[in-house]
């Protein structure tokens, strides 16, 4: 049963795409020299985004990550609460 759903709008019609707990979801999205990366994924118990930047199609280098983020990051970021953000490696 599917637990996560994207979607991708372009110069052709909108699709949307499913992922389970077991599969996550994965979206990728570039410009020539710089793109982003989304990653859904359920880990202990619990809905996980992590997101990274990219060097776009054009490749040359590696992603950046900026962070793994849960429901508590985004509870207290949109209730206006001071939090430290998850790491990104590097």
């Amino acid at each position: 049963m599917a637990h996560f759903i994207g979607y991708v709008a372009g110069s052709r019609a909108p699709v949307s795409r499913l992922g389970t707990k077991s599969s996550g979801l994965l979206a990728t999205a570039q410009g020539w020299t710089l793109g982003a990366t989304v990653r859904v994924s359920h880990f202990q118990g619990e809905d996980r985004v992590s997101i990274y930047l990219t060097p776009g199609s054009s490749g040359g280098g590696s992603d950046l990550f900026l962070g793994e983020f849960t429901q508590a990051n985004f509870d207290a970021l949109r209730s206006g609460k001071k939090v430290t953000l998850p790491k990104g490696g590097n």
